[in-house]
Protein backbone atom coordinates (compact mmCIF):
# COMPACT_ATOMS: atom_id res chain seq x y z
CA UNK A 1 0.00 0.00 0.00
CA UNK A 2 2.87 2.77 0.83
CA UNK A 3 4.29 2.13 -2.59
CA UNK A 4 1.08 2.11 -4.82
CA UNK A 5 0.81 6.26 -2.75
CA UNK A 6 4.03 6.60 -3.34
CA UNK A 7 3.56 5.98 -6.87
CA UNK A 8 0.64 8.11 -7.35
CA UNK A 9 2.76 10.91 -5.17
CA UNK A 10 5.25 10.66 -8.25
CA UNK A 11 2.47 10.59 -11.09
CA UNK A 12 0.77 13.50 -9.19
CA UNK A 13 4.75 15.51 -8.45
CA UNK A 14 5.02 14.64 -12.41
CA UNK A 15 1.53 16.39 -13.05
CA UNK A 16 2.41 19.52 -11.19
CA UNK A 17 5.89 20.01 -12.87
CA UNK A 18 4.33 19.30 -16.74
CA UNK A 19 1.77 21.85 -15.66
CA UNK A 20 3.82 24.88 -14.10
CA UNK A 21 1.27 23.88 -10.85
CA UNK A 22 3.28 25.51 -8.05
CA UNK A 23 6.41 24.60 -8.93
CA UNK A 24 8.50 25.92 -11.91
CA UNK A 25 7.43 24.11 -15.28
CA UNK A 26 9.28 21.36 -16.20
CA UNK A 27 8.81 18.55 -18.75
CA UNK A 28 12.03 16.84 -18.31
CA UNK A 29 11.33 16.96 -13.94
CA UNK A 30 7.83 15.53 -14.98
CA UNK A 31 9.35 12.56 -16.83
CA UNK A 32 11.26 12.01 -14.30
CA UNK A 33 8.91 11.60 -11.45
CA UNK A 34 6.56 9.59 -14.10
CA UNK A 35 9.58 7.51 -15.10
CA UNK A 36 9.51 6.66 -11.14
CA UNK A 37 5.74 5.89 -10.54
CA UNK A 38 5.95 3.56 -13.70
CA UNK A 39 8.82 1.53 -12.43
CA UNK A 40 6.93 1.20 -9.61
CA UNK A 41 4.15 -0.46 -11.80
CA UNK A 42 1.89 2.35 -11.55
CA UNK A 43 -0.31 2.41 -14.82
CA UNK A 44 -0.88 5.97 -15.06
CA UNK A 45 2.77 6.78 -13.99
CA UNK A 46 3.11 4.40 -17.47
CA UNK A 47 0.98 5.59 -19.73
CA UNK A 48 2.23 9.80 -18.94
CA UNK A 49 5.97 8.38 -19.59
CA UNK A 50 4.84 6.53 -22.58
CA UNK A 51 2.81 9.91 -23.74
CA UNK A 52 6.20 11.89 -22.71
CA UNK A 53 8.25 9.04 -24.81
CA UNK A 54 6.02 9.49 -27.87
CA UNK A 55 5.75 13.30 -27.95
CA UNK A 56 9.61 13.85 -26.64
CA UNK A 57 8.55 15.56 -24.08
CA UNK A 58 10.82 16.12 -21.26
CA UNK A 59 13.11 13.40 -23.19
CA UNK A 60 13.96 12.43 -25.99
CA UNK A 61 12.18 10.77 -28.63
CA UNK A 62 11.62 7.15 -28.95
CA UNK A 63 9.01 5.22 -30.57
CA UNK A 64 10.37 1.75 -29.02
CA UNK A 65 10.30 3.51 -25.41
CA UNK A 66 7.26 4.63 -26.50
CA UNK A 67 5.85 1.27 -27.26
CA UNK A 68 7.34 -0.92 -24.62
CA UNK A 69 5.78 1.60 -22.13
CA UNK A 70 2.52 1.43 -23.48
CA UNK A 71 2.41 -2.49 -23.66
CA UNK A 72 2.99 -2.08 -19.98
CA UNK A 73 0.31 0.24 -18.93
CA UNK A 74 -2.18 -1.54 -21.08
CA UNK A 75 -1.26 -4.67 -19.36
CA UNK A 76 -1.95 -2.92 -15.97
CA UNK A 77 -5.03 -0.82 -17.90
CA UNK A 78 -7.96 -1.71 -15.33
CA UNK A 79 -6.58 1.00 -13.12
CA UNK A 80 -7.05 3.48 -15.73
CA UNK A 81 -9.88 5.56 -16.86
CA UNK A 82 -11.43 5.63 -19.56
CA UNK A 83 -10.23 8.60 -21.39
CA UNK A 84 -6.82 7.30 -20.10
CA UNK A 85 -7.47 3.91 -22.09
CA UNK A 86 -8.29 6.08 -25.28
CA UNK A 87 -5.06 8.02 -24.86
CA UNK A 88 -3.09 4.52 -24.19
CA UNK A 89 -4.88 3.07 -27.25
CA UNK A 90 -3.83 5.88 -29.36
CA UNK A 91 -0.08 5.97 -28.31
CA UNK A 92 -0.29 2.37 -28.69
CA UNK A 93 -0.86 2.38 -31.85
CA UNK A 94 1.49 5.10 -33.06
CA UNK A 95 4.17 4.08 -31.79
CA UNK A 96 3.70 0.77 -33.26
CA UNK A 97 3.68 1.98 -36.45
CA UNK A 98 6.77 3.78 -36.18
CA UNK A 99 8.56 0.87 -35.80
CA UNK A 100 9.71 -1.64 -37.95
CA UNK A 101 7.88 -4.92 -38.08
CA UNK A 102 10.81 -6.72 -37.31
CA UNK A 103 11.77 -5.18 -33.78
CA UNK A 104 8.52 -4.79 -32.22
CA UNK A 105 9.00 -8.60 -30.98
CA UNK A 106 11.75 -8.08 -28.63
CA UNK A 107 9.98 -5.06 -27.21
CA UNK A 108 6.89 -6.91 -26.59
CA UNK A 109 8.66 -9.34 -24.82
CA UNK A 110 10.31 -6.70 -22.81
CA UNK A 111 7.20 -5.72 -21.94
CA UNK A 112 5.38 -9.22 -20.89
CA UNK A 113 8.86 -9.50 -18.58
CA UNK A 114 8.28 -6.46 -16.84
CA UNK A 115 8.38 -6.76 -13.17
CA UNK A 116 8.01 -3.13 -10.69
CA UNK A 117 10.37 -2.16 -8.74
CA UNK A 118 9.82 -2.53 -5.14
CA UNK A 119 11.90 -0.46 -3.42
CA UNK A 120 11.15 3.40 -2.93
Amino acid sequence: AVMRLHAEGMVNLGDMYRDGRGISKSASEAANRYRAAAERGHATGQLRLATAYSRGEGIAGDAAEAYFWSLVAEANAASLSQRNKAVLGDILISARNRLPAESRGAIEARARAFRPKSNP
